[in-house]
């Protein structure tokens, strides 16, 4: 998970590291810990796939 940031898009040196690219905005390609409702969605799949 990283955090988002606030007055820039891109990554900056100090910045959390997404995994995005650094020329690319950042969470543009991942989730960031506070989109609650993606982190829950990933949780629930995640938990439907280990009990199969």
């Amino acid at each position: 998970f990283a955090n988002s940031t606030s007055g820039h898009v891109y990554w900056q040196k100090g910045d959390d590291y997404t995994g995005d690219p650094a020329q690319e905005e950042q969470g543009l390609n991942s989730v960031f810990e506070s989109d609650e409702s993606t982190v829950g969605l990933i949780r629930k799949m995640t938990q439907l796939i280990e009990d199969h």
